[in-house]
């Protein structure tokens, strides 16, 4: 058994999604055994991108962008702490052939410290990363997330995030 789970939050590599069922009947075939499973969900720039700001009085958002503008990552400090972070990156090179490839982004990770959970921060800056690549052409979010952890589905049905189907690590 593998494991696909990158951290404690669900998010994480998606493994085989259920429309390629002749690649998971091929891996039964072969004695693997299904590890993590994985709610892939998707969701439109322009349906996430108009959160209201939390009121936080000393409330600052940095941004950092990698040289290859393959990760734009997001952090909320508030008084000079952390208080949320938020990384998106672009979909591997590999797929660079795939229809609409610069349009699309994937939520790798999205987390609030305790203190400031269920306050809008999350929605908030999720909407912030938004706004911010949706001037640089992507239309598109994607991300895969553990059907137990029902704060992050909460979270992005919330957000307009959609499932779209369900994947398998093996």
């Amino acid at each position: 058994r593998g494991m696909c789970s990158r951290n404690e939050l669900g998010l994480g590599w998606f493994g085989v999604p259920d429309p390629a069922g002749h690649l998971l009947k091929a891996f039964d075939a072969a004695g693997y055994q299904t590890g993590d499973t994985w709610t892939i969900l998707t969701a439109e720039v322009t349906k996430i991108r108009d959160a209201r700001m939390p009121g936080y009085a000393g409330m600052t958002l940095d941004r950092f962008d990698r040289p290859d503008e393959a990760e734009h990552d997001a952090v909320v400090r508030i008084k000079g702490a952390d208080a949320a972070e938020c990384s998106l990156w672009s979909p591997p090179a590999i797929f660079s052939d795939a229809e609409e490839f610069t349009a699309w982004t994937t939520l790798e990770l999205i987390e609030v410290q305790a203190p400031f959970r269920r306050q809008g921060l999350a929605r908030w800056l999720l909407g912030e990363q938004a706004r911010r690549l949706e001037s640089r052409g992507i239309r598109h979010l994607m991300a895969w997330v553990e059907p137990a952890n029902a704060a992050s589905l909460s979270l992005l049905t919330g957000c307009g995030f959609h499932p779209v189907t369900t994947s398998r690590c093996l």
